[in-house]
């Protein structure tokens, strides 16, 4: 009996002791961490802290003698808080024409062969004549995105309602390129869905204001006067009853202008595609 009660005094002056420890390890007085500093080419290499904003000022009510023109006047005319810092270098600079030379010597003719209630609209986008009509807005913003950056040469708009009548393409060299081809052809089958006549003019030297006035008419399914028949045997379509109609022909040339008419849906493709951009009928 006398061991048992000497042990379990025993344990709990170690129990005690060990409190005892443990608050004086927890209250005892704490060094601050040493801080390391950084070398000083470490340090000089370190940006400098970006300012902070301050919040843009309120502007003030206008006082009470003056009108609210004049207070409104007041605050365009003064000098902005900031003022933009350092010199602006300019990003854009001005075009000194819009059309190359070549286009510009085919303008001169082609306003001589427009009809007159007509005006000749140069260097248009193809997304100002057509748009897409997905109801799916992805296939909407892809439809959108072919169309954008495709600009058509000229365009003959009506002068009264500015509706566009009539597409012109001036080809030169550069139109017998693969790519070009092809950039050609999805644009002549895209204005052919919506129904836009487009009519393509080889680049030469000089041009003929006549045959260029003719083919347009035939485009436009415009009548126009009795011409010779040898002028219109030259330019492929029948005379019937002294007016000048159009047919459905496989090719129509008119001097520099060049068309091809596909057999299958009878509309206008570039010369020399194997495949109708419109049907996929072969075009041989």
């Amino acid at each position: 009996m006398h061991s048992q009660i000497t042990l379990l005094v025993a344990l709990l002056i170690g129990s005690l002791g060990i409190v005892v420890l443990c608050a004086f390890w927890l209250t005892r007085p704490r060094k601050p961490a040493p801080q390391l500093r950084r070398p000083a080419a470490t340090q000089a290499k370190r940006p400098a802290a970006a300012p902070v904003h301050q919040a843009a000022a309120i502007p003030a009510r206008p006082p009470a003698e003056l009108a609210p023109q004049q207070f409104l006047a007041q605050q365009l005319s003064a000098p902005p808080d900031h003022p933009p810092k350092g010199p602006r270098s300019a990003s854009y600079a001005a075009v000194t024409t819009l059309l190359t030379p070549a286009e510009q010597s085919f303008l001169a003719v082609l306003r001589e062969a427009a009809p007159d209630h007509m005006m000749i609209c140069p260097q248009v986008r193809l997304a100002n004549l057509v748009h897409p009509t997905a109801r799916n807005r992805k296939q909407n913003q892809y439809d959108f995105y072919r169309i954008q950056a495709k600009c058509v040469d000229f365009v003959l708009c009506d002068t009264a309602t500015t509706a566009p009548r009539l597409v012109i393409e001036l080809d030169d060299r550069s139109h017998d390129r693969p790519d070009r081809q092809a950039r050609d052809a999805f644009v002549d089958s895209t204005l052919g869905e919506v129904g836009m006549p487009i009519l393509h003019v080889r680049w030469q030297r000089s041009y003929d204001a006549q045959q260029i006035r003719e083919a347009i008419r035939v485009k436009l399914n415009m009548r126009t006067q009795p011409v010779a028949a040898a002028s219109v045997a030259a330019a492929g379509a029948p005379v019937a009853g002294g007016w000048l109609t159009p047919i459905a022909a496989e090719v129509r040339e008119v001097g520099a202008v060049v068309a091809v008419r596909c057999r299958s849906c009878l509309r206008d493709m570039p010369q020399g595609v194997a495949f109708c951009p419109a049907c996929g009928a072969r075009s041989s």
